[in-house]
């Protein structure tokens, strides 16, 4: 997934959560949750404008439930964004949740809190 979203694309972002997903994000300022179509167009808007994007991915746990069906990951996600010459980074903590879906594993939550 980190390198579907360093190329920003969308759809291939998306690919890997379950389409009823839901991503909770939190920051010292308040919190959003958001659906799949709402994650989209928060993706679209926010990649439209940069001049760069990069997301590294560092797990920290994998639990994999008893039946195999489902698993959680813990991780720290560091996104650098460029835009005119400028570059910035945020950190984020993030939990997410999934399961096997027609074989396929998807996300089906995501719980993220950005680090100040």
């Amino acid at each position: 997934m980190a390198a579907d979203a360093s190329q920003r694309d969308v759809d291939a972002t998306l690919a890997h959560m379950s389409a009823d997903v839901r991503i909770h994000i939190s920051a010292a300022k308040g919190s959003i949750e958001l659906d799949a179509d709402q994650y989209r167009q928060l993706l679209k808007q926010g990649w439209s404008g940069l001049d760069g994007y990069r997301m590294e991915v560092d797990i920290e746990s994998i639990e994999i439930a008893e039946d195999g069906q489902s698993a959680t990951v813990k991780d720290n996600t560091r996104e650098t964004l460029s835009m005119r010459g400028h570059e910035m980074t945020t950190g984020m903590q993030e939990t997410a949740s999934l399961r096997l879906i027609e074989g396929e594993p998807k996300i089906v939550r995501i719980e993220a809190t950005i680090q100040p």
